[in-house]
């Protein structure tokens, strides 16, 4: 049985808090600029493909989910556009997030 202290708990809780507190504000930016009062799953998408520093999500929220439809509404009066690369974080080490929170059993201390 893994044991975690009670402080790393704490802190990945704060900085999940902090993640999703910036993924919502870079999604309500988009919902205002479609002049939409809630935000919907394609602002999400778009601020995934549009920020930089979200890059990590690319390959889990491809391109091909977003409705042509919302990015045509929200190109309109959005700047800048959607990366159209939709290339995954540059690192070789690079895997989906939803890997990364897959039970893995570890070998030896760390």
């Amino acid at each position: 049985m893994n044991h975690v202290q009670k402080n790393a708990v704490i802190s990945i809780t704060k900085a999940t808090e902090l993640f999703l507190i910036h993924l919502a504000e870079k999604s309500n930016e988009i919902a205002s600029k479609r002049r939409g009062k809630t935000i919907k799953a394609s602002d999400i998408l778009y601020a995934i493909h549009r920020e930089e520093n979200l890059q990590f999500l690319r390959k889990d929220f491809p391109r091909k989910l977003l409705d042509p439809k919302d990015i045509q509404a929200i190109e309109k009066v959005s700047h800048p556009k959607i990366k159209k690369d939709n290339k995954p974080c540059e690192s070789s080490t690079a895997i989906p997030i939803t890997q990364f929170f897959k039970k893995q059993d570890f070998v030896g201390d760390i």
